[in-house]
């Protein structure tokens, strides 16, 4: 009888330990199941790089590699399928997803590049400054913020101010930022798809389009659907999605080394906020994995041989964060002697693979958004810091206080910084349980879907 009360105490407390420790455990889980996800999907023709053979240099060189071009055509349902299923209705459209060979990937193409290249430099730059004092001005004097979200409602007025060249109304800046969140969120698995939402935002773009307010961006060929998708799934659902992430990564990266904060209050020329943004983009890169196809057999240094139709499966934070010295050590200090070139550092995507086309662009904006902020706001946050940043960016924030004056906030902050940790640590667990959860479903739907390969098969996915 005592041992049958011994085993079920040592079970019990067995238990008890596993969901006490789970908001330490739980969550990198995910993210690991995540990776799985994405690289089983394609069953034995998908293939995880760096590896043992394919690391540093050879990496760059695959990545660039001439046979590793097809971005969506697969020969069956995978990890393209499932990517189209999260980003519909822009999926099919979409610059990002187009094949090089395809004539609308030109036509998409040269509409972002007019619209990316429509100010010069300096405009581009006056307008950041001007949103970002206005968000500045505007917040209370201290709050709980999610970073992603904070920012994103900036990013969504600045491209409208840029494509229909006027000010975005509070309303349809809140529309279009909801649609952008839920594509964010939905990939991270942690909300469902709300494609009547994403439904809302395209109908704006496209009556905005049909009353011939962004004509101008467009050649012939594209309908008005067609520009509305294109200016949705590019612009909205990727570049403002990528920025705020970008920005959110940024003020925890700032916020969780007081060194750099302080080096930053003295920053005129804006050099030491270069070296930070290098920093954050190499241990936090905006994308995790970016997967190719190859059209042709490719021999690896090794002798070994990735044959036609294997799926790649190009692991940016994993690349990033080995062939330095500390590499998982937040420090902006070794890019002075240190060069992008030179270093396993791509996070625009490699030069011969249609890298990102809006780097110069995020480079600018976070930049002049980031100074402003932080000449008026400072930020803390406990949170665990990692690439998915499930949470948003979970922080408080609070005008600045002068030198030597405490904070403007209602309670001292190490007991903020504990109330932020433990609602984390809660959320975290049920979170992750959900991501599981909804992750198993998406999948199946995407299967089930196969939008990929259909459109390759010549299907009409207009009403998908």
């Amino acid at each position: 009888m005592k041992n049958t009360l011994d085993s079920t105490a040592v079970r019990v407390l067995g238990c008890a330990a596993a969901v006490l420790s789970s908001p330490w455990w739980l969550p990198p889980a995910i993210v690991k199941a995540r990776f799985w996800i994405f690289t089983s999907i394609n069953g034995e023709e998908g293939r995880q790089f760096p590896d043992h053979v394919v690391r540093d240099a050879t990496f760059k060189w695959l990545y660039n590699h001439d046979a590793a071009k097809i971005r969506s055509r697969q020969g069956r349902v995978g990890i393209t399928d499932l990517f189209w299923y999260m980003l519909a209705p822009a999926h099919y459209i979409h610059q990002e997803h187009l094949e090089s060979d395809n004539p609308q990937y030109h036509t998409a193409a040269a509409a972002t590049k007019k619209i990316l290249n429509a100010l010069p430099k300096e405009r581009l730059a006056q307008l950041a400054r001007e949103h970002a004092g206005a968000l500045a001005k505007t917040a209370p004097i201290w709050h709980i913020v999610r970073l992603r979200d904070f920012f994103f409602p900036l990013f969504i007025r600045l491209f409208h101010e840029i494509i229909f060249e006027e000010h975005c109304p509070d309303d349809v800046t809140a529309l279009l930022a909801a649609s952008g969140s839920n594509v964010i969120a939905a990939l991270k698995f942690t909300v469902p798809r709300d494609m009547t939402l994403r439904g809302r935002a395209l109908a704006y773009l496209e009556a905005r389009i049909a009353a011939g307010h962004a004509a101008k961006w467009f050649e012939p060929g594209m309908s008005v659907r067609e520009q509305a998708l294109h200016l949705l799934g590019v612009f909205y659902h990727t570049a403002c999605v990528q920025l705020s992430e970008a920005m959110a990564h940024l003020i925890i990266c700032i916020a969780q080394h007081p060194d750099v904060d302080d080096a930053l209050q003295n920053d005129p020329d804006g050099s030491v906020m270069e070296l930070v943004i290098k920093e954050q983009m190499r241990l936090f890169p905006l994308f995790g994995v970016a997967h190719r196809m190859l059209d042709a057999d490719v021999t690896l240094p090794d002798g070994s041989v990735l044959h036609r139709g294997a799926v790649l499966l190009f692991n940016y934070q994993a690349y990033q964060t080995s062939g330095f010295e500390n590499p998982l050590v937040f420090n902006p200090w070794r890019w002075k002697q240190l060069s992008t070139n030179n270093t396993n550092y791509i996070p625009f995507g490699v030069p011969r693979n249609r890298p990102c086309p809006g780097q110069q662009l995020s480079l600018l904006w976070m930049k002049e958004i980031a100074q402003v902020m932080l000449a008026s706001r400072a930020f803390v946050t406990p949170i665990e810091h990692t690439r998915s940043l499930p949470c948003g960016g979970l922080c408080v924030s609070f005008t600045r206080p002068e030198t030597g004056h405490a904070p403007p906030l209602p309670l001292p902050l190490a007991c903020i910084s504990m109330y932020l940790r433990l609602l984390e640590a809660a959320q975290s667990v049920t979170r992750s349980v959900f991501q599981l959860v909804l992750g198993t479903i998406n999948v199946i739907a995407a299967r089930r879907a196969a939008l990929a390969v259909r459109y390759f098969s010549g299907e009409d996915l207009d009403a998908e």
